[in-house]
């Protein structure tokens, strides 16, 4: 029985190595997509300061997994001492960047699980007791150098001061409208992901408010619960799991 031929999307890495040979050996075609390459920012001496004096401020508000990984490795490097950060408030863009902190024992008081910044807005206001308790609140807003974040706004608007705390950058060597317009074009019958940290790479490149309208006509398959989570998070329907 002849195996009708498909186009898969995947990051090729050593998670799915195994996956795309199987694939290849079966006569379906690979779309590679390329993983989006961060460069840590260097810390300012007033960002420095900000990460050894955590204890003025109120909230941390982390973006994607990969914020999280910079800010903790800054904290090492600072040796800063992460018990510093239990009277933290601290808000997670989604599961996987939850459970991510969980690694050094921080906890997410509010947790994402709508990256929509008019819903994560409402999420935070609904954790305090009333609305008045925003006013003098310092939030920490840490990420990389993507700068459409809506809420930042939302919450000075409300009397609170946030510094925001840029991580790192991205540098993308691929043609990103050429991949958008494949994609749009029916060039993929399915795309899978391996890991939650493909999905953030994918909104980096495609942009996050709009990441799900470009595969609503594709099959999507999470290879894991976290990164099926993720994919719902980012607005996907009628996800596979496998």
């Amino acid at each position: 029985m002849k195996i009708e031929q498909k186009s898969y999307g995947m990051f090729p890495n050593s998670l799915n190595k195994r996956i795309i040979e199987e694939l290849k050996s079966k006569g379906h075609n690979i779309l590679n997509f390329p993983k989006v390459e961060k460069k840590p920012i260097s810390l300012t001496h007033n960002e420095k300061e900000i990460l050894l004096n955590l204890q003025n401020f109120d909230w941390l508000i982390f973006t994607d997994v990969f914020a999280v990984d910079e800010f903790l490795l800054h904290l090492e490097n600072l040796k800063v001492d992460f018990f510093e950060l239990d009277n933290l408030r601290v808000c997670a863009y989604g599961e996987a960047v939850s459970d991510r902190l969980r690694f050094v024992q921080l906890h997410a008081d509010v947790i994402a699980y709508d990256f929509d910044e008019h819903e994560i807005f409402l999420q935070i206001k609904n954790y305090l007791f009333n609305e008045d308790e925003f006013k003098g609140l310092k939030f920490i807003f840490i990420k990389g150098n993507q700068n459409d974040y809506k809420i930042v706004e939302m919450l000075e608007q409300k009397s609170v001061c946030v510094d925001p705390l840029k991580l790192y950058e991205t540098n993308i060597q691929e043609n990103i409208p050429k991949l958008k317009a494949l994609v749009k074009g029916g060039a993929i019958d399915e795309f899978i992901f391996c890991s939650p940290d493909e999905v953030f790479d994918l909104s980096i490149m495609f942009g996050k408010d709009k990441l799900a309208n470009y595969f609503h006509e594709i099959i999507v398959t999470a290879k894991d619960e976290i990164t099926y989570q993720t994919l719902n998070e980012f607005g996907f329907k009628s996800i596979n799991f496998q």
